[in-house]
């Protein structure tokens, strides 16, 4: 499978951060293509991270505009964001890629 993931750059140490570079190398070690669009940790041009491409974000803050053509590029069967999926627009659900929203929780206990 390609995979694009939507997150913080691998080599930052947040909490997005440290879940791409965890769910990265795993992605591809199980024999996916993967690549990142970091929309925190990068920015300029692309560079290539542990043989994973990583792309900056373009405007939108957490790359929401960056996604589409990141995904026709790589040929990506889907597009993993990490990220709290309410900062996209609604408009990212009517796009031409399969969107899969990983969200941490991050609260104990869990806020009702």
């Amino acid at each position: 499978m390609r995979i694009v993931v939507v997150a913080n750059a691998g080599w930052c140490n947040t909490g997005y951060g440290v879940q791409s570079r965890h769910l990265l190398p795993l992605l591809k070690k199980d024999g996916h293509h993967v690549a990142l669009i970091a929309y925190y940790g990068l920015e300029g041009g692309p560079i290539t991270w542990n043989g994973i491409r990583c792309y900056p974000r373009v405007f939108h803050p957490y790359g929401e505009d960056t996604i589409q053509s990141v995904v026709a590029q790589e040929k990506a069967d889907i597009a993993i964001t990490i990220v709290d999926p309410w900062i996209y627009s609604q408009e990212i659900g009517k796009k031409d890629f399969r969107w899969i929203s990983w969200t941490p929780l991050d609260h104990d206990p869990l806020l009702q």
